[in-house]
């Protein structure tokens, strides 16, 4: 397994194909690279911003994996992924995650 897709497989589980990866991991490098862009750390929305900005599209394709991902993990139900024990663990009062946490 290359380095650079442990995050991928591991962390997220996410089933690209291969020729999925490298628009992820470029998307992944613009948004980690924009994170602290001010145009996203203003304390309110501005319409269109996840269209007009490479950060925001970056964003937008990322978070749409993620979800792509939960659908699956939904549907199938739990994996070997980190995401997928964060997704289903429980407190001790049996409360859990919530999609968007």
């Amino acid at each position: 397994m290359n380095d650079d897709n442990v995050a991928i497989i591991l962390i997220l589980g996410l089933d690209l194909k291969q020729e999925d990866i490298p628009e992820f991991h470029k998307m992944v490098q613009i948004w980690v690279k924009c994170i602290m862009d001010p145009m996203l750390l203003v304390p309110f929305r501005i319409p269109g911003l996840m269209k007009w900005t490479k950060v925001g599209r970056a964003r937008t394709y990322i978070v749409s994996k993620i979800e792509e991902k939960l659908d699956k993990l939904e549907r199938d139900g739990p994996d070997s992924s980190t995401l997928s024990k964060l997704y289903f663990a429980t407190d001790d009062d049996g409360s859990k995650l919530t999609r968007e946490e």
